[in-house]
């Protein structure tokens, strides 16, 4: 797992992606031992990865319709 995503890339994403890599990023957190630093990395990117999926929400719904 990347330690490390930065915020274009993730913008670049749609949603359905961010929510696969949520889902997999997820997954391994589970796996890594309480209290380890990858773990702490993990959850803070996947905070990260919410945030990204309710701005792309937040953008959809609030644009103007041509």
């Amino acid at each position: 797992m990347p330690s490390y995503i930065d915020t274009q890339s993730l913008y670049a994403l749609d949603e359905a992606e961010l929510r696969a890599l949520y889902e997999i990023i997820y997954a391994e957190m589970l796996a890594m031992p309480e209290g380890s630093p990858a773990r702490s990395d993990a959850h803070a990117l996947l905070n990260r990865i919410r945030n990204m999926i309710f701005a792309k929400r937040r953008t959809r719904h609030f644009s103007p319709s041509l």
